[in-house]
């Protein structure tokens, strides 16, 4: 009979715990999370964000320079026409990457400088009209 009753004080030391966080202060709760910020672009900027688009600027690099959301900068996109990119591969670094792969760098290499698959290179550099070479190394020498 005593079997069940026979270990009290260690009952009393889990209640003694207890009862001293019932004394500390409650912690107010978290608000929500931040508020977004919305900015509005002048006529000026979102012509700018436009161009900069088209010239091949990649989507974070607008976001940081332009201070707004990712889709704010879609929209305007869209806005004026210009058709969202597939791939990441500007005019200004289609220009690089052809120089790269005449040069003979590989595809692999391209992609890794630009943070894209190979596959966005092969389609850009094929779309350009480049003659892409075969797999492999070269035969010989």
């Amino acid at each position: 009979m005593l079997g069940r009753y026979s270990k009290l004080s260690d009952k009393g030391k889990h209640l003694d715990r207890i009862l001293k966080f019932s004394d500390e202060p409650v912690q107010a709760p978290r608000s929500r999370t931040p508020k977004r910020i919305c900015r509005q672009l002048n006529k000026d900027e979102i012509a700018d964000l436009v161009k900069a688009y088209a010239d091949g600027d990649l989507l974070d690099q607008l976001v940081a320079r332009f201070e707004v959301d990712p889709t704010t900068i879609e929209k305007h996109v869209r806005a004026a026409g210009i058709p969202k990119r597939i791939h990441w591969i500007g005019p200004r670094q289609l220009e690089r990457a052809i120089v790269l792969y005449e040069d003979g760098r590989s595809v692999s290499f391209i992609a890794g400088q630009f943070g894209v698959g190979a596959a966005t290179v092969i389609q850009a550099l094929t779309t350009a009209g480049v003659q892409l070479r075969r797999r492999g190394r070269p035969n010989g020498g």
